[in-house]
């Protein structure tokens, strides 16, 4: 009995072996992620905060614009718009501040700030706003705040 007399005889069982070869090499192909895409277990984000520091999360106003921009982290400086006796101010808080983006497209951005700035930024009150800073920049400087609010008295003559 030759090679071709053989296949004949078992045609079922050849047909039943190339369509289960068939088969399993096509769920390799549909099924098998991407090497690139492999599922790594969330990193700790504490491993990205230095001694010292905190990260601070703050809502950014224009996290929008810097969604193509700025990636997953950068250096970056912090303002603050505040509306002040109907009048629009804009104050530098800090310069040279390290970034770190949600992955979720979030629009609140984690801050690397100073310890002892952390009190200090979080009694700032209004709209926070981002500019990208050069990656090399010397580090994070904290501005002293320059806007005073005079109290104003008012009397009542009887």
């Amino acid at each position: 009995m030759n090679y071709l007399e053989h296949i004949k005889e078992h045609k079922g069982w050849v047909i039943l072996g190339a369509l289960l070869v068939i088969s399993s090499i096509s769920s390799q192909f549909y099924n098998n992620s991407d090497p690139d895409k492999t599922e790594n277990p969330p990193e700790d984000v504490s491993t990205f905060i230095p001694k010292g520091y905190r990260l601070v999360p703050l809502p950014i106003e224009n996290y929008k614009n810097l969604d193509q921009i700025l990636g997953n982290y950068g250096v970056v400086d912090l303002y603050v718009k505040t509306l002040i006796n109907s009048k629009v101010h804009t104050e530098l808080l800090g310069s040279g501040i390290r970034a770190l983006r949600a992955k979720n497209g979030s629009e609140s951005i984690g801050l690397l700030v100073p310890l002892e700035q952390v009190k200090t930024l979080l009694k700032k009150d209004g709209k926070f706003y981002l500019t990208i800073n050069n990656s090399n920049s010397s580090g994070t400087v904290f501005e002293e705040s320059k806007i005073r609010i005079s109290k104003s008295r008012v009397s009542f003559a009887n």
